[in-house]
Formats: structure tokens, sequence, C-alpha cells
């Protein structure tokens, strides 16, 4: 047992330490190329534009990234600020990730018009962000309504019950979580 339990330990100890990523220096370098990126490659593209910041877990760095590449370009692009506001609440900070959760609404009318329910996804995660567990149910339940009329229903109302089951952790844990 206790041979074994050493051999276990010198295999421990010999793996390779992964250095902590460095999210400013990460940040600085993507600040210099990605502003300059077409949309499609700094929004939609995996591992590219912010996406390759928020894949080293750099959440904060990736939503300061895309709210200058929103500036810089005037995007009007809803889902840009949607990013935003799922990167800050990855990072954190609800308060931040609800303003910009909040940005991401469609029009009334677009919202009628359309099968899927995006403003009740948005503000039922926004009730997540706020600690509003009824406000996040009552939009939960919307989206449950028409989650036939729509794929993205079903895929976001799989997230927002995610959001219900781990109602109180962070979005970081509950977005992840089973």
């Amino acid at each position: 047992m206790f041979k074994s339990t050493i051999i276990a330990l010198s295999i421990l100890i010999s793996l390779p330490i992964q250095a902590a990523v460095d999210c400013k220096a990460e940040f600085k370098k993507h600040l210099k190329t990605d502003l300059k990126l077409n949309h499609i490659e700094f929004d939609q593209t995996q591992n590219s534009g912010f996406r390759a910041l928020g894949n080293k877990g750099c959440y904060k760095e990736a939503a300061d990234l895309v709210e200058l590449y929103i500036e810089k370009h005037n995007s009007k692009d809803l889902t840009m600020r949607w990013h935003v506001a799922q990167l800050r609440a990855l990072s954190g900070d609800n308060k931040k990730a609800a303003e910009n959760a909040k940005l991401s609404l469609t029009s009334n009318e677009q919202s009628k018009l359309s099968p899927l329910k995006w403003n009740d996804y948005v503000l039922a995660s926004v009730g997540f962000f706020e600690g509003k567990k009824d406000i996040l149910i009552h939009h939960r339940n919307m989206v449950a309504k028409a989650k036939d009329e729509h794929f993205g229903n079903e895929l976001n109302l799989k997230m927002l019950d995610k959001l219900i089951k781990h109602f109180g952790k962070s979005y970081d844990y509950a977005s992840n979580a089973e």
C-alpha cells in the first residue's frame, strides 16, 4: 500500500503543470489583431475573436474585447450584446451581465412575429443574474410553451432549466452543470 502511494505521488508530481493563462497579456495580443476581423471571424468562429479569450477562461477580457469591437464597428447586432452579457456573467459580474442582456432584447414587434422566444429567454436569464427566481421561472415557462415552435426554444429551455436547478450558484457553475 505504502509503495503504491509513493508511485502514485511520483506520477502526479511528474505530470506537467499547466501554467495559468495571463489574461491581460492575451487581451493585449488580441486587441492588436481582432478588432480588424470581420463580424463572422470575430463573433461566429471558434478560437477566433473574443472566443479565443473566452475559451481560455478570460471572460472579463473577452467581454471587454467585444465591447471595444461593438464601439469600433458601431455594431447594432443584438447577439454581440448577448455575448457580452454571458461573458460578464461567467466572470461573476451579474450586474453588468443584466445590463447587457437587456440591451440584447428585440423590439416588441419583432418578438411577436418570431417563433423564437428570444426575449423570454433573455428576461429569464436576467432573472437569474438579478437573483429573482420568480422572473426566471415565469419567462422559462413562456419559452417552454413554445419549445416546439423553434429549435432554439428547446435549446434555451435546457439552459434555463439548469439555471433554475442551480439557482443561487454562479452563472459559470450553473451553465456548465448537468
